[in-house]
């Protein structure tokens, strides 16, 4: 990590990791920064009978069984504008995010061989992604079949998985960082999301960082720690619904 300067130390002194990290590389000038910058608009991942930490830790064991024996009644909102936009401004943060972190010396590289969450071959190391190819790290939890990819994992003080979520501007006001209690109850969606990859990848450690979209670009960090609890909870959610699908006479695809 970069020595701290500029009073950027106070972030760390509460605990944060990435964020100092990313304050000291956009404005410590005597650090080099350039990167190029490929983005492929976000499409609808049409429901595959596997269960995503994106969506569905947090549904019912119905809910979980209406998914798997009835997708074709799953209503899927059309993209707004605001969404559109949100989206692909959201894909160029990541970007920038994960070649500071790259460069900075603190992500894990991927894993050879293609994503064995999505089958696309990954980029030759060193090289940024291309078109077809999948740069993200991912975890298959076949038992419970469930899959997910992961913005990063990071070695820092320990392997931790990292996710950044974008916000509007003024959508942190009143947040501080390192509340993780404030985090659960604001947005309890995105905890159990992180549970799930917890669960999946067998990591015990996540960060979670919000990015406001607009000036002045404020940025919340979040440490979470593995919650076996929540982690039996999805799974025998999981195994409930794919036991009653498979009575039903439900075939799973491989």
């Amino acid at each position: 990590m970069p020595n701290l300067t500029n009073g950027l130390a106070e972030f760390a002194a509460k605990g944060c990791l990435v964020k100092p990290i990313l304050l000291q590389w956009l404005q410590d000038v005597s650090i080099p920064l350039d990167f190029g910058l490929w983005v492929e608009r976000s499409g609808d991942r049409a429901p595959d009978q596997w269960f995503h930490p994106s969506g569905h830790p947090m549904m019912t064991e119905k809910q979980l069984l209406d998914y798997l024996l009835y997708p074709q009644f799953i209503e899927r909102e059309p993209m707004s504008y605001i969404g559109g936009m949100g989206t692909l401004y959201g894909t160029m943060t990541h970007s920038l995010v994960e070649v500071i972190l790259d460069k900075a010396g603190v992500t894990v590289p991927l894993p050879d061989g293609p994503c064995i969450a999505c089958g696309r071959p990954r980029p030759r190391k060193g090289r940024p992604v291309a078109k077809g190819q999948c740069g993200e790290h991912s975890a298959v939890h076949a038992e419970t079949r469930a899959k997910g990819h992961l913005d990063g994992i990071l070695s820092l003080g320990g392997l931790r998985g990292f996710d950044l979520k974008t916000r509007w501007k003024g959508g942190l006001k009143g947040v501080r960082d390192m509340d993780t209690a404030l985090f659960a109850e604001k947005w309890p969606g995105y905890y159990w999301q992180a549970q799930e990859y917890m669960r999946i990848t067998g990591l015990r450690k996540y960060i979670v960082l919000f990015l406001e979209m607009g000036m002045p670009w404020e940025m919340r960090e979040f440490h979470l720690d593995f919650d076996p609890g929540i982690g039996l909870e999805i799974e025998c959610k999981y195994l409930s619904a794919l036991a009653q699908a498979r009575s039903r006479g439900l075939e799973l695809a491989a």
